[in-house]
Parts: C-alpha cells; structure tokens; sequence
C-alpha cells in the first residue's frame, strides 16, 4: 500500500510518524548508547594496549634476529661488540615488555608462559650459539643453525598466539557486556524502541525514496549542464515518477556522451591528418608542401610591393658518414637538432622547412629597410650555429652546412624560378667548398650549365685516355744538366682546345676520377721514361684525395712492377695542404714508399701550411723542397718573395735538403737563385711542357751535349 503512494502523501506520513515516536526514542536511545560506549571504549583501549606491546615485543624479536646477523657477520672486534650491545638491548627489552603485558592483561604468568618458555630456550641456544662463534672472520656466507631458525619460529608462532588469545579474551567481554545492555534495555523499554525504530525506519525510507534520488539528480543535472559529461546518476531501481526520470536522464546522457566522444575523435583524427600533411613526421618542420604555399604566399606579397622576401636552401655537409657510421638512429636525432637551430635564428614570420634526407629550407619575409643584410645575417648564424658540435647519447658530432640564398625579385620573380635560383646558389657554394654562403649571380646557371658539359667531357676524355702526359725538365743549375722530368697532364678537347689542368684536375677530384685519370698517366710515364738515360727521374703529382687511400702505395708499386720501371727512379710531389689534411696518413703512405726506394718532394713549399714539425716528422733522407713558382717569378720586383725565397732555400741548406726552384723563367733569376745557393730549378728557361718525343730528344740531346 505504501509503495502506491504519490511521494507528497509519502512526505507527510513521515512527518506524522516522526514526531509522535521523536521524544521517546530520544530518550531510550542517549540512555542505551551512552552505556554501551563507556564499556566499548575500556575494552578497545584494553584491547589496543595489548595489541601495542605485543607488536613491540615482535619488533625487538625481530631485531634480536637481525643483531644475531650481525654478530655471525661482524668482521672484528668493534662490530662485534656493536652486536652483542644490541642483542642484550633486546632481550632486555623484551623481558620488560613480558611484564607490562601481565599487568595489562590483570593476570598471572601464565598467559605469557608458552611465549616465555620459547623465549628461553632460545637464549640459552644463542648462549652456546655465540660461545661457538670464535674470532672474528670475513665471511659473507654464515647462516644460524637450523635449530635456531625453529626456535626463532617457535617465538613468532607463541606471539601470533597471544594475539589471538587476546583479541578473542576481549572480544569475549565485550559480547557479554553489550548482551547484558541490550537485555536490560529491552526489558525496560521494548514498546518505545519498536516505535522508535518503526519510525526512524519511515523516515529512512523517506529519504531513500525521495530526497536523496532528487538531490543527487539535481546534482547531475547541473554537473551535465556544465560540460560534464562523465557524470553518472546513483543506481534507482523503481518505479514510480523518479524511476522514469533517472531511466530518461541516463539515455540522454549517454547518447550525449557518445556524440561527443565521436566527435572529439574526428576532430583529432583530422588534427592528426592535417599535422602529418603539412609537417615533416621527424623534425616537426613544415614539409615540402607547406614550403611551397609558403613561398607562393610570399613571392605574391613581393609582387604586390607589400614585403620582400629570400630563399635559404640548406644542405648539410658530411651528414652522409654519420648514418653510415654511427647509425640511422643518430642521424634522425642530428636533424631534429639542426631543426630547432635553424628555428632559434628565424624572426617573426619566417619559415623553416626540411625537403627531405639533410635538405632543408628556409622563407626570410623581414621588411627591414635593407632585407639582404638581414638574409645575409640569418645564414651566418646559422652556419655557426651548425658548426657547433651536436652531443647524441654522450657522442659529439660535428656538421656543417652549405648555403644557397636567392632574393625576390633580384634573383627571380616567381615561386619555382626563386627556389632554383637558390638551388643553384647552393650548388655553387658546394663546388667552391662547402661550409659557406653563397648568394646566387645570374652567370650561374651558364656556369652550371658549362660545368655539367664539362664533366661529362672530361669523364669521356678519362675513359678514352685522352688525358695525356707531358713533361718538364728539372734541371741542375750549375751546368744545365737534366736529372730528371715531372710529369705533367695535359688534355686538349676538339671544341675547346687546351683546356688547363688547374681546372679539370679539380674537377677530376671532385668527380671522384682522379685515380681513374693517374693510373693510365703513370703506366705511360713509365713507359716513356723507359727511353730515358737511366740516371734521369720521373716526378708524378699525387693528390689530396690519393692520400686518403691507404692502398695508395700498393697500387703505385703495381704499376711500376707491371711496366718494369724502378721505383728508384720514380719521385712522387705532394703539397703541404694534401700534407695537413690527414698527416699521419699522408705520412703512412709515405713512408710505405720510401721504403720501396721512391722519392718525396715537397711541393709548393712556403705557399700552403709548412711548419719545421711537418718536415721533422717525415724524416726523410732525400726529400726535396720545392719552392713555389709565385716567389720565384716574383723575386726580381718583390723584397718580400726574394726573402720567402732566401730563408727556404736557408732552411732546406741546414736540414741538408735539396731546394728546387720552381718557375724559373729568366736568367736574371737563375743568377739570383745561384747566389742564394740554390742549384736546382724547373721553369721555361729550360723547356716547357713537352710530349714524350720531344722530351726524349731533350734528353738525349743534354747527354751529348755534356759528353
């Protein structure tokens, strides 16, 4: 009947049912509960005091064990002493405990002889225990006896006990006490507290029923009008008006849930497939695409006259051998630290983008008065910024990078040709070599253009052995006679005629074809050279890039043994730049080929990086110094390159080295060099360049000249 009632008839039989039982239950109830609380808080505080000094005696058991520990493991007779002292602590402290237990507990010993009586049995083992233990010893490995370990059991197992003994003793006293309480009161009250609790149950109910589902409700009705969409109401398992309603609230409220949480997710999805788009998946940087709106975006603004702009293209140096070397993984990490170098020198405005591999690329859209100066500063930055060396996982790592930067509408006036344009102002600074800035000049592209049929010609001309080898005499002096020829490359090319060694043969370097284009060079210099007095020399120029290869030594003597030519006649000339660039290797190499009879000389000298270390180092007994034809050419017009030229052959004089004057071209110099003391030279005074014919005839012709 009670469940059919409208909630409003519901609230006021409560009401009425409230007070007519109010007063009574009051009263019984302070009376009864006041009684039981005073018994209860002795027998907890009873029962606490005992569970604190049990726990305590466990404790210091406990310790009693580790101190034994120590005392087995006690390495001299101080540790020893510090664990006997804490042994005797705790047996001290637990006989005292033993006794505030009884006088807690209001008993005799008894209740605490099955503890005592393990206790003492383990004392008197671990008496006979210590007497056993001895001196002192450095053993990591000592156990307590098994009997011990039992006995330690034994003690824990007796606690445990009186834990339990005296909970259940407690627990005993107060059932007996609450049963006395609730009889007495029963008795004397039993019609009131059926009342009472007839009422206190309406009143329960009430709030069961009605306030508590409508407050909690209104709670979530809030929460959910607030954005809160995890909120969720009580279980109301009912079926009256606040059933429906909480069924209803519970469908809306997921179904809001849902739509939303189906929208967040779109929304992120398509964040995500917006990021992965438009950025670079490594670095965070703009990807290619978003560089190329970017650019259009500021090429149009230049067009309209509103802000100008430049193209930085960036390509790292030497980031190839660090994938190769170090690993992928170490790569990645350089690029996403070049990336945020290159953002910490942009302004406001700016954009840093990576193209792909080590390529990256930047927009300049300051509007400063004078934007090249800005666009030349932002690229210095960076370059010393990436020069700096990068730490990865405690390894250091230097880079550098090279520069193309291009202008609009200086350089050009739309996206792609501006994007080439700095194209090949990076390109350019590559061939000029790399770690640099360069700003693009309308005669690069003829440039690269010319350079490109230029390689491909020149690759041509290597295969085919068009390259062929001249040579000049290298004289004495004194008597103008030939002590040998160096061996020069000459290629003429049917459309461009002679074309200067100074400009393939870098190239050749640079095209990785520079050994391709020695060996055919060197096996018919041999050949020639064959036809030569046998007292006569062959020079041969070796590279920069020549002296990286290890095997350089063992390719030359293969040369020389397959051609049947001496190494003794063979001299090899190396400049002191190709010297710095790997010493030890360069010395390595060297070496290998004195010790099969070839000559050193050192060309170019006084002209690159010479220092007296160098020349100690190589500690050869026939090196010859040759002096840079610059000094000699210009000695009769400039003091300083007379005195350059004087202190070298000074120096060469006291190390007991043969000095070669390169250049000579007059006999005013050879009087000159003479009176220096030096007494070899090389120039067109005594022949240019020549092919073999001819410089088999000079020789043949200098021998019969001195017979």
């Amino acid at each position: 009947m009670f469940a059919s009632l409208s909630i409003q008839q519901r609230l006021s039989a409560f009401a009425a049912s409230f007070t007519l039982i109010v007063f009574a239950l009051s009263v019984a109830t302070i009376s009864g509960l006041h009684a039981i609380d005073e018994n209860l808080e002795t027998l907890e505080g009873r029962l606490l005091r005992s569970s604190q000094i049990l726990a305590q005696i466990a404790h210091h058991t406990a310790d009693f064990r580790l101190a034994e520990i120590d005392l087995a493991l006690a390495s001299d007779d101080g540790e020893r002493a510090l664990a006997a002292s804490a042994v005797q602590k705790n047996r001290s402290e637990i006989a005292a405990l033993g006794a505030d237990f009884i006088a807690v507990e209001g008993q005799d010993e008894a209740a605490l002889a099955p503890f005592q009586s393990a206790w003492r049995m383990l004392l008197l083992r671990h008496d006979d225990w210590v007497r056993q233990l001895g001196k002192p010893r450095h053993d990591s490995t000592i156990e307590l006896p098994d009997d011990m370990k039992a006995l330690h059991i034994r003690v824990d197992d007796e606690i445990e006990t009186l834990y339990g003994a005296t909970f259940q003793q407690v627990h005993g006293h107060a059932e007996g006490v609450d049963a006395l309480i609730h009889k007495t009161i029963d008795w004397t009250t039993g019609l009131s507290i059926g009342g009472i609790l007839l009422a206190g149950l309406l009143i329960y109910r009430a709030r069961v029923m009605i306030t508590r589902p409508l407050r909690a409700m209104t709670q979530t009705l809030t929460k959910l009008s607030r954005g809160d969409r995890e909120v969720v109401l009580p279980a109301l398992n009912r079926d009256d008006e606040i059933g429906d309603m909480a069924k209803a609230f519970e469908v809306f409220r997921a179904n809001a849930l849902a739509l939303e949480a189906a929208h967040a997710a779109t929304r992120l999805a398509q964040e995500e497939a917006q990021m992965l788009a438009r950025h670079d998946a490594l670095t965070g940087l703009p990807n290619r695409r978003v560089f190329t709106n970017a650019l259009e975006d500021a090429v149009a603004r230049t067009q309209a006259g509103s802000q100008p702009c430049s193209v930085l293209m960036i390509d790292l140096d030497r980031f190839k051998p660090i994938n190769d070397t170090l690993g992928h993984a170490v790569g990645d990490l350089v690029l996403c630290e070049v990336a945020t170098r290159l953002k910490s020198v942009l302004g406001r405005g700016d954009l840093a983008a990576r193209l792909g591999g080590d390529e990256f690329a930047v927009i300049l859209k300051d509007d400063q008065q004078d934007h090249d100066a800005y666009a030349q500063d932002v690229a210095q930055k960076a370059l010393a910024l990436l020069e700096q060396p990068i730490s990865v996982n405690g390894t250091s790592v230097e880079i550098s990078a090279t520069i193309g930067i291009a202008s609009c509408p200086s350089a050009a006036a739309e996206p792609e040709a501006l994007l080439r344009a700095a194209d090949l102002a990076l390109y350019q600074g590559k061939r000029d070599g790399r770690s640099r800035l360069c700003w693009f000049e309308p005669q690069m592209e003829e440039i690269l253009r010319l350079s490109a049929d230029l390689e491909k010609d020149l690759r041509a001309a290597i295969e085919n052995e068009e390259i062929k080898p001249f040579y000049q005499p290298l004289v004495s002096m004194k008597d103008g006679h030939i002590y040998g020829f160096e061996m020069l490359a000459r290629w003429h090319d049917k459309l461009r005629g002679d074309i200067s060694p100074e400009i393939f043969v870098p190239l050749a370097e640079q095209m990785g074809l520079i050994s391709a284009m020695t060996w055919p060079l060197l096996r018919q210099a041999c050949r020639d050279a064959r036809d030569w007095p046998t007292h006569m020399t062959l020079s041969i120029n070796l590279s920069a890039v020549q002296l990286k290869d290890a095997d350089l030594p063992v390719q030359i003597l293969a040369v020389l043994s397959g051609e049947g030519f001496s190494p003794r006649r063979l001299e090899v000339e190396i400049t002191e730049t190709a010297l710095v660039a790997d010493f030890e290797m360069a010395r390595g190499i060297l070496e290998a080929l004195r010790a099969a009879g070839v000559k050193t000389a050192l060309d170019d000298f006084g002209a690159g990086y010479s220092n007296l270390y160098m020349l100690r180092e190589l500690n050869f007994d026939k090196i010859k110094i040759k002096i840079d034809r610059s000094f000699v050419m210009a000695m009769q017009r400039d003091r300083e390159s007379e005195g350059i030229v004087s202190a070298v052959i000074s120096l060469a004089r006291n190390l007991g080295l043969p000095a070669v004057a390169e250049g000579v071209e007059t006999k005013e110099i050879v009087k000159m060099l003479a009176d220096l003391g030096c007494e070899l030279g090389q120039g067109y005074l005594y022949g240019k360049p020549t092919p073999a014919a001819l410089a088999k005839a000079l020789a043949i012709a200098n021998i019969q000249k001195a017979i």
